[in-house]
């Protein structure tokens, strides 16, 4: 009669739903691509005062609940722990090198030393800039948790 059986027409409607929920959580997931707005971030690097100084500014500025913050890599500099993090929302698109003294919520990425925590998210990420004489850091505070 037809070509089509009701089980048969049942079992397509369901994979192409199924492909549609795949497709829509893929894109609507993760960081989205962006572009620095600010010239002193884009004439300093990350490690510069300058740049710290001025993205601790803009993520004062900034409404908290916009900015989201992923993990890049592990790395050591003068025997000390740092995390490289890229941060977006607002006005903000921009890389910071974060100290990390206590790592809290981190533990799993000091564990591993970054391996296998690229492009994770650390919701509720919480930074504040140090100084001393001879140095400006931006320090972890707190995180909420990972999320890979």
């Amino acid at each position: 009669m037809f070509p089509f059986t009701y089980t048969k027409m049942r079992s397509n409607l369901i994979q192409f739903f199924l492909i549609l929920c795949l497709v829509n959580l893929s894109t609507s997931c993760g960081r989205k691509e962006c572009k620095n707005a600010d010239p002193i971030l884009d004439k300093y690097s990350p490690d510069a005062k300058e740049y710290k100084s001025e993205l601790t500014k803009q993520i004062e500025l900034a409404d908290a609940g916009e900015l989201r913050y992923w993990f890049i890599r592990y790395f050591e500099r003068d025997g000390k722990d740092f995390i490289e993090i890229e941060i977006q929302g607002g006005k903000i698109c921009a890389k910071a090198e974060v100290l990390v003294e206590e790592w809290g919520n981190l533990s799993a990425i000091k564990k591993t030393l970054g391996v296998g925590y690229s492009g994770a998210e650390l919701k509720g990420f919480e930074m504040m800039m140090v100084k001393d004489s001879v140095t400006t850091n931006l320090m972890y505070v707190n995180a909420d948790k990972i999320v890979d």
